[in-house]
């Protein structure tokens, strides 16, 4: 109840009562009249008002202090309401100056890393301007060979212009044309005439990068270097040319380098990959343990990079090439647990590879098993081996065929022959040996003239070895033109 409202009828209480005193005041006077009795009644009535009347006044106090108990406690809220406002105005005060503290070293650190990359990169382009020079000095000698060998070669997108005898052309390589013209150079690798014009174009392409370095990117330069070391490991290869192999390690070399410093795992699987098949030629021609150990260790790189990337057949065909350094080191060293070892990576290559899906590869597979079980049979004087040696070729035979692959089919044929050649001179009659005989004229109908010389040479050794063969038993004789298992002279295969 307001407290107004109190008041009033507090006033209007006490007027009451004065009337009421004034009434009994007046009645008094007559009343000298009426008996003792009505005057003691009288006065009780007048107590029990004036006893009302206190509990009234006793309720209004009561009613006006409940009144002010709301007023306090209304006064209370606000100012707690008023305290726990500034409270938060002054917290959020706190976290807005705290916040601007962090900002303020936050930007500094930014400011201060940001100085420190300026740095390295001022550093990095004070290197690269030096290898830019080098480069730029390589260039102008990579030219200056080329201009001296095959002069100015003009391509075009899709063909490859050969140049004239004596002839120089004003034409030079276009960028980026270049780089697309002799990635669809498709080369034949049964015809070696092709690979020294392949050489001097990427030489050439490669010479040019190199003096636009400021121009093109490294992965161009990267790309014409490992497309030149491929074409100078086949032709080492197969003209087993110790210069071409060994820049081809090198050109591999510096690539991987670059490589590893940019983090391209990828690329760098690969560069791994052709660096072996480079060291794995070095070593064959050298017969030298050395270059088939650290093809091993490039090929072991490249499968690491390929299976983290879960690249399975890259992982397979890699294991290929493994397979058949584990083998050249078991037959070099005389090891059969180096040609257990290439076993088992062949087979690892078998769970991927299919005759359906990748013939190529699977085709691959089966002919260094082949040679890794022949070269374990003859080592260990079991036959069993020479057996599934003999059935593994014959499997790969079945997805070599001459028409679309005549290189491979040869190197295949001439392996099955040294197979069934050890065959037959552990066996009585000529079946085995005729046999024989019939695999290594097969191998000769592509190893002629000088297409390869080598593979050549050797196969027909090994003909001319098992003729003798034959002559001697078909006349009587015993078996002096033995060879040691018949695998003395043969060469190895060349699958990379």
């Amino acid at each position: 109840m307001p407290r107004g409202i109190a008041l009033f009828l507090a006033a209007v209480l006490c007027v009451i009562l004065a009337a009421t005193s004034e009434g009994l005041a007046g009645d008094n006077q007559p009343g000298q009249e009426r008996s003792g009795n009505d005057s003691l009644a009288t006065r009780v009535e007048t107590l029990e008002q004036r006893l009302q009347l206190k509990d009234m006044e006793v309720r209004l106090h009561q009613l006006e202090t409940e009144n002010l108990d709301r007023h306090l406690e209304a006064d209370r809220f606000w100012s707690s309401s008023a305290i726990s406002a500034a409270a938060l105005i002054v917290g959020l005060s706190a976290i807005v100056v705290t916040g601007a503290g962090i900002f303020s070293s936050v930007l500094a650190w930014l400011t201060f890393r940001r100085s420190d990359e300026a740095k390295k990169h001022e550093e990095e382009a004070k290197r690269c301007a030096e290898e830019s020079r080098k480069h730029l000095k390589d260039a102008q000698e990579s030219a200056q060979s080329v201009s001296e060998l095959v002069g100015d070669i003009p391509i075009q997108t899709g063909e490859v212009i050969e140049p004239e005898a004596g002839r120089k052309t004003e034409s030079i390589i276009e960028m980026p044309d270049a780089i697309a013209s002799l990635r669809a150079f498709a080369i034949d690798a049964s015809n070696k005439e092709n690979w020294p014009a392949s050489i001097e174009l990427w030489k050439q392409v490669l010479g040019m990068l190199l003096s636009k370095t400021g121009d093109v990117n490294r992965a161009q330069i990267n790309e014409a270097r490992s497309r030149l070391g491929v074409a100078l490991g086949i032709f080492g290869s197969q003209e087993r040319s110790k210069p071409h192999l060994l820049e081809s390690v090198a050109l591999f070399l510096t690539v991987s380098n670059d490589l590893q410093r940019q983090r391209e795992p990828l690329e760098n699987a690969s560069t791994q990959n052709n660096l072996g098949n480079a060291l794995s030629a070095l070593g064959e021609l050298e017969n030298t343990a050395e270059f088939f150990e650290e093809a091993e260790e490039a090929y072991r790189a490249a499968i690491i990079e390929y299976e983290r990337m879960g690249l399975h057949f890259d992982v397979a065909a890699t294991q290929n090439n493994l397979g058949n350094a584990l083998y050249r080191l078991g037959k070099q060293q005389g090891d059969p647990e180096r040609l257990n070892e290439a076993l088992k990576i062949y087979n690892a290559a078998l769970q991927v590879l299919s005759p359906e899906q990748t013939p190529v590869p699977w085709g691959n597979a089966m002919n260094g098993m082949g040679n890794a079980l022949h070269e374990l049979g003859v080592l260990t004087e079991n036959t069993g081996y020479l057996g599934e040696a003999e059935e593994a070729l014959r499997s790969a035979m079945k997805v070599r065929a001459r028409a679309q692959s005549p290189r491979d089919w040869a190197m295949t044929q001439n392996n099955l022959g040294n197979v069934l050649r050890t065959l037959g001179e552990r066996e009585a009659g000529t079946e085995r040996l005729e046999e024989a005989a019939t695999c290594y004229r097969n191998a000769l109908q592509v190893f002629h003239g000088n297409s390869a010389p080598y593979y050549l040479e050797h196969t027909s050794e090994s003909l001319e070895k098992v003729e003798a063969l034959i002559r001697s038993r078909n006349n009587g004789g015993g078996d002096d033109n033995r060879d040691n298992g018949g695998n003395g002279n043969t060469p190895p295969p060349t699958d990379q």
